[in-house]
């Protein structure tokens, strides 16, 4: 756990775990990145697919280290699953343990096609019971990967993170499929997490996980925690600004750079109070600014 400086610079990614490319034309349920500074504002982008999604990242952060801005990279997908997960994957009670192990077996192509649904199933078949995953299409007939959460049982792992009883309105991570599907896009966000870290080594430091800062920070975050404080300007009129999901991460954007965040207000979304606990976050992850958001922000 570590305080993280005020950045020169906020990027805020809205995921997404479509399995094609997403259409020409901007549309929900699609990646959005809004990337924001004092010199340029705030610009939120569409992005068609997973890969180039990233492409576009490591861009932002290659010219942000050249011009030594320090950044804060937010990510709106769990970096974590509920305690005990990691260690029964990968034999490690740690979130970075399992970005590895899915690094390597979820496949993502250029076109956004993707195994996830297969993975869920065979991590399934590792674990006891039923379960921990659930949901997928109608058309797939996986045997160890339930279409609906009540047919779950003796898997022996809680379905939310800690940090899910402060924002009680956040999904499982273990559903896949149907509205509030959250757990898709964290199957398919975590590789990203594994390659930011071998991409970047000692410039890029993932908050709560990290013992000190670096030029980068990546986070978790959780948009709709910021909708109470936003204002849409008159020059955000463009028309990719009808969609919510664009709106969003530029809520992020404004909050986290905006001048009323006293240094005391930062520092204490950096060091939640609890019932934020230190060693059940460093595998579960922790949503950054989620400790009672209304007073903190």
């Amino acid at each position: 756990m570590f305080d993280i400086p005020r950045p020169d610079r906020v990027i805020a990614v809205d995921w997404s775990a479509r399995s094609k490319p997403s259409p020409a034309k901007p549309t929900a349920d699609a990646i959005f990145i809004c990337d924001g500074s004092s010199a340029t504002g705030n610009r939120t982008t569409y992005h068609r697919t997973r890969c180039a999604a990233f492409d576009a990242i490591c861009e932002k952060l290659d010219q942000a280290l050249t011009t030594q801005q320090t950044v804060l990279l937010g990510f709106d997908f769990a970096f974590g699953y509920p305690a005990g997960f990691a260690k029964h994957l990968t034999g490690q009670p740690d979130a970075k343990a399992i970005w590895a192990w899915m690094a390597e077996h979820v496949d993502d192509g250029p076109d956004n096609a993707n195994n996830r649904f297969v993975v869920a199933n065979h991590i399934n078949q590792m674990s006891p019971g039923v379960g921990p995953f659930w949901g997928c299409p109608a058309t797939l007939s996986l045997p160890h990967l339930p279409h609906k959460g009540t047919a779950r049982t003796g898997h022996g792992l809680a379905d939310r993170r800690l940090v899910e009883t402060v924002v009680p309105s956040a999904h499982s991570v273990w559903k896949l499929f149907t509205t509030g599907s959250v757990g898709s896009q964290v199957l398919m966000g975590l590789p990203y997490l594994h390659r930011l870290r071998q991409r970047f080594g000692d410039q890029i430091a993932f908050w709560p996980f990290d013992d000190a800062a670096a030029p980068i920070v990546c986070v978790e975050i959780y948009p709709s925690l910021h909708k109470v404080h936003y204002l849409i300007p008159p020059h955000t009129r463009d028309p990719i600004y009808h969609i919510k999901d664009a709106v969003q991460v530029l809520m992020v954007c404004d909050t986290f750079r905006s001048a009323p965040l006293a240094a005391g207000v930062w520092s204490k979304l950096c060091r939640p109070e609890p019932p934020f606990d230190p060693k059940i976050a460093a595998e579960e992850g922790w949503i950054f600014g989620a400790h009672d958001p209304n007073r903190a922000l």
